[in-house]
């Protein structure tokens, strides 16, 4: 246990602004980044200490869950001892998703954050984003498929020693909802794309290609089993599932929209399939190189900072 002199020292320094989901080696993990707003499993988060030096907690150790909008729906402080993380270890809390008066949470997007952490000459708050789906198969407040720049998706077979891929957001048209989408997992001559989400009940990912400058659906969302759609850089895409739970390297997805290419177009007749978690994008697909699996992502958040999911 620490001094009450340190304590002292602490509690008046423990007013800093940087939050981050992973900074100077603590990281903090949520063991599923999408869950259902109504079932009774409650949220596990984890904060893990991988740096040389000590990780201390704020006197009490205060964690708080944070609303998209940026209001703080619930509190929570530990028992008032000054904890620490060494090198490897960590502490676990869980949070059964009702806010302050005991009232469960709506759909939406919501943040853990924790702090404030002193580690070495920083103080910082750590943060990490998730969200809540409705009783559907997808909740309309939670973004599909992130666009922003800077995101990253990296995938790899099980077979040991096999090169990652990586699809990622490199550029953006501002004001006009564009994103270069690079190394897509679609069709070899369209696996850079420009793409755009449309806000509505039922989103669509938009794929404009970069000479005609057609505009055609890649993905839509919020659909039926067994509904299809049609696309000129794919062909006739049909939803197998609109709930499915998928276990990858990453983590585990739930809620999950399985699309398969029943009619390709220019694929030498192979059918892809695609399953993309509501608030993540695609965590599994299968071409003609086999079954990929997400083994980490990079999602940039709009109020800044990122959110790391998986191992890179």
């Amino acid at each position: 246990m620490r001094t009450l002199s340190f304590a002292a020292a602490f509690v008046a320094a423990c007013f800093a602004d940087s939050v981050s989901s992973a900074q100077e080696g603590v990281d903090l993990r949520v063991d599923k980044p999408v869950v259902a707003a109504g079932s009774t499993d409650p949220v596990r988060f984890t904060l893990l200490n991988t740096q040389p030096d000590r990780a201390h907690l704020s006197l009490p150790a205060l964690w708080r869950i944070v609303r998209g909008d940026g209001q703080v729906v619930f509190d929570f402080a530990s028992l008032p001892i000054p904890a620490s993380l060494g090198t490897g270890e960590s502490k676990t809390w869980e949070w059964n998703k009702r806010d302050k008066a005991g009232n469960p949470l709506p759909a939406g997007n919501y943040s853990i954050l924790v702090g404030k952490i002193l580690q070495g000459n920083s103080k910082f708050d750590v943060q990490r984003t998730f969200a809540f789906t409705s009783a559907g198969p997808l909740a309309t407040q939670a973004t599909p498929f992130p666009l922003a720049v800077g995101n990253e998706w990296h995938y790899s077979k099980k077979q040991p020693c096999t090169k990652a891929r990586v699809m990622k957001i490199s550029a953006s048209q501002p004001g006009s909802g564009w994103f270069r989408l690079e190394k897509a997992p679609l069709p070899s001559c369209h696996d850079d794309v420009d793409v755009k989400i449309t806000q509505m009940t039922s989103p669509k990912l938009l794929a404009r290609g970069h000479s005609s400058g057609e505009i055609h659906t890649l993905f839509e969302f919020n659909r039926p089993e067994g509904y299809s759609w049609n696309t000129k850089f794919i062909g006739t895409q049909k939803v197998i599932s609109a709930d499915q739970t998928i276990a990858t390297p990453a983590g585990v997805f739930h809620h999950c929209t399985r699309i398969k290419v029943v009619a390709p177009h220019k694929t030498g007749g192979f059918k892809y399939e695609y399953w993309i978690a509501p608030g993540i994008g695609i965590v599994q697909y299968m071409d003609e190189g086999g079954i990929f699996h997400l083994t980490f992502a990079k999602l940039v958040r709009t109020s800044g900072g990122s959110d790391l999911i998986g191992n890179q």
